[in-house]
């Protein structure tokens, strides 16, 4: 018997699984893009017009660098798949880049684990800062619009 639980915890460790233990472990939240490549150079523009009209302009300086410096390596990948198209490397790029994009524009991503009443099932999930901030509001404001109630009609 205990000859097989080792033979068990051997192939367990052979198979990779505790790496993928560590990486589910992971609340680093990154943004997948499945966008096209148009769609990815029309959002680079977009973010390098909001960069000359001074956006970014209250930012660290550290973070405003990092914005110039990721723009011009996005640009170059842009470039490079006009000549020779490769949409997974540019996708995987601008996954990245808009990551940090989000996260200097809206707070960063953070996920919830939350449960919807009379399950036990938990549910991870992720929003902008931003949006947390909007739906917290909206449900305080309902809230509030509960004790509002108006009169009862008079069946008179």
């Amino acid at each position: 018997m205990k000859l097989t639980i080792l033979a068990f915890g051997a192939a367990l460790a052979c198979a990779g699984l505790p790496q993928f233990a560590i990486a589910a472990k992971s609340d680093k939240v990154v943004v997948v893009s499945d966008l096209s490549p148009d769609a990815i150079v029309e959002y680079v523009a977009g973010v390098e017009v909001r960069l000359e009209r001074g956006k970014y302009d209250v930012l660290k300086p550290k973070d405003r660098a990092w914005v110039v410096a990721e723009l011009a390596e996005m640009k170059k990948l842009i470039a490079a798949h006009t000549q020779a198209p490769d949409p997974k490397t540019l996708q995987i790029a601008f996954s990245e880049f808009e990551t940090g994009i989000i996260g200097l524009e809206e707070g960063g991503i953070v996920c919830e684990k939350s449960s919807r009443t009379g399950s036990r099932m938990v549910e991870r999930r992720c929003m902008t800062r931003k949006r947390q901030a909007e739906i917290r509001e909206d449900s305080r404001e309902s809230m509030r619009n509960l004790g509002r109630i108006g009169p009862m009609p008079s069946g008179g």
